[in-house]
Parts: structure tokens; sequence; C-alpha cells
């Protein structure tokens, strides 16, 4: 007894047509045709296939020759456009019995769910292949068949999608494979990327417009404060003599003193180096002066004092407080002396002595 595939070794594809021969040399008396038995996926029991009413996609062919006394059986089975399962089949003859096994590739099998990402007015192609010649193909879309454009050849059925808004869902192409008469499906999921849902819109520009305006109010509100600030630092700098009352204490009065200008020295000539200290809101660096007043160098060397942060209002309000007082008290021994400031870019945060 012989069995055998006539598609060559390697399994088939889905939609593949199969033949298998057995063969059988047996004595003429006691001869009849083997019987063919299939099994899928290993599920069950060998079923019998019935000659006269085989499976859908199953037809068997007989021949038989006598040789002096003894008969050769030749039966062919075909199984045209298969499934992708594993299969095992069986001839068995008088007292014989073979088996070959295989298992149908899928043709569709890079995913059983495949998601596509749509851009605007970029054309991508929605593909199932065919296994068979023969074999329909029919697309779904959202659970209802797809009417729109697709194009079929042999080989598969192509639906084009066009990038444009409405065409994202759920498709599926649909096939139906003669043997074991299974229906099968391909899934697709389309989605549009960075694309807004019509009925989303309002609501985005308003939740937009919404924070547009926030963001506005803020920056007004910021932009105020800081304006209001530096307007404050430059009345405090330049006092209000009039309101100076000579029966209190003058300490008491320091917002009132008024700063004097012949006080003041051309940044463009002062040189900043390196730190020499710091407290909690100011620090002091080493600096080249050129042309001080009433110094015999060139360029002198003095101690410049400044607030660590631009930003620390409070702190420039009481550096600006400090240089008044310098001002108001002169030259004196018991005193470090101050020999010019550095107050036109006040406005900037910017405050030398």
């Amino acid at each position: 007894m012989e069995l055998t595939g006539s598609d060559g070794e390697d399994d088939p594809f889905e939609g593949s047509n199969v033949t298998l021969s057995c063969r059988t040399y047996q004595y003429t008396k006691n001869s009849y045709p083997p019987k063919w038995s299939y099994q899928i996926n290993r599920n069950g029991l060998m079923q019998i296939i019935d000659e006269i009413n085989p499976p859908e996609g199953i037809k068997i062919s007989r021949q038989k020759f006598d040789y002096g006394g003894k008969a050769l059986h030749e039966n062919q089975l075909y199984v045209s456009d298969i499934s992708p399962n594993a299969y095992a089949f069986q001839c068995q003859g008088s007292g014989f019995t073979e088996n070959i096994s295989f298992r149908a590739k899928e043709l569709n099998s890079d995913s059983k769910l495949k998601s596509v990402q749509l851009e605007k007015d970029i054309a991508q192609n929605l593909t199932c292949f065919k296994g068979s010649q023969n074999a329909r193909i029919k697309w779904f879309k959202d659970g209802k068949e797809y009417l729109g454009q697709v194009y079929s050849d042999s080989t598969s059925s192509i639906l084009p999608l066009q990038g444009k808004m409405g065409e994202n869902g759920r498709y599926a192409c649909q096939w139906k494979v003669s043997f074991p008469g299974d229906v099968k499906y391909r899934n697709f999921t389309v989605s549009d990327i960075d694309r807004i849902p019509e009925n989303d819109k309002p609501v985005i520009i308003a939740v937009s417009t919404t924070f547009a305006v926030l963001l506005l109010i803020l920056i007004i509100v910021v932009g105020v404060k800081f304006y209001n600030d530096k307007e404050a630092l430059i009345r405090l700098l330049n006092g209000n003599a009039n309101q100076i009352n000579n029966q209190s204490p003058i300490e008491d009065q320091v917002e009132f003193l008024p700063y004097d200008r012949r006080w003041e020295f051309p940044r463009s000539r002062l040189k900043l180096g390196v730190q020499l200290g710091a407290g909690c809101f100011g620090r002091v660096v080493k600096a080249e002066a050129v042309g001080l007043k009433g110094s015999e160098e060139s360029v002198e060397t003095v101690a410049v004092k400044m607030v660590r942060s631009e930003a620390n209002v409070s702190a420039m309000e009481a550096l600006i407080s400090e240089l008044k007082i310098l001002v108001y008290l002169g030259s004196h021994l018991n005193v470090v002396n101050l020999l010019g400031a550095c107050t036109k870019q006040i406005h900037k945060g910017e405050l030398y002595f």
C-alpha cells in the first residue's frame, strides 16, 4: 500500500488544492477499494468519507487494474480550496492502514486584527489575499456590508481608503473556503491620526478659547503687577521731601528721603568682579570704577552692593532705603562711605552702590 501527496513536501497554503493518492495491491478474490477518512485539528475520531456524498470541497476518483490474480486499486482524493487547519488523512485497505498529515498555512497570517492609522488625504489600502481564484471576498464596515469601491484580481481583494473624514471604523473581509466549509475573516481597525471628530470640534474650540482667555488674563495680571512694582520702586527712590516731618526721627521717614542725583555713577564705567560676601537678600562684589569723582587714580577698586535676586521686590526696597540713608548721612568716620550709585536701570531690577 502507498499513500502520497502530489503537491510536494511543503505544507500547502490556505486556498490550495491538495491531491492525495492511495495505491493498494491485493488478491483479486479479497480485493475491495480502500476507504478514506479524515480528522481536522485532532478533534474527535477519524471520519469516514462517503464517496457518493462527500463533504464540500472533496472529490474521490477510483481506478482498478487486474494483474494475474492481483488487483491494483488506485484512489485519488482531491481537496479543493483548503482551509488553514491541521489535517490528518487515512487510507485503509484490506489489512493495511496508512496516514498522512499536514497543516495548511494562512495567507493573511500577519495579523488577525490589523490596526491602520489614516493621515489626512493620504491613500492607503486594506488588502485580503485569496487562496483560490474562485474565492469570493465580501467586505464589511461596522458590521454592515461595504458597498463602496473594491478592486479584485486573482490573488487579492483591495479596499482603497483616501484619508477622508468618516473612513475610520471597523472593517472586515470575509471569504469561504471549500473544505471544510469554514467562513474566514480578517479584521481591520481604522483610526485617524490627529483628526478631531466633527462633533468634538465645538468642545475643543470652547476649551481652547477659555484657556486662551485665562492665559491672557494671567499675563495681564502679572504684567500689571510687575509694572506697579517697578513704579513703586522708582517712587520710593525719588521720595517726597515735602512730607518729611522735622519733629519725627529721620529713620521713621526713610521712604520720604529723596535720592540725590549727584551720586549717580555711569554703569558703563563700572566693571563687576568676584563676589566678596552675601546675606539673605543682598551680596557684595569686588569691582573696578573708572573715573571715580574725587579719586586720584583713573581706575579705583571698590566694593559694590546689590540684591541677590532682581525679582525680589522686598530686597530692592530695603536696598533703596539703605542707599538713601547713606546719601543723607554723607561722609562719616564711623560709616563706610558712599562713593556712587547706579540707579538708572532700577526698572530692570538693577541697583548698585
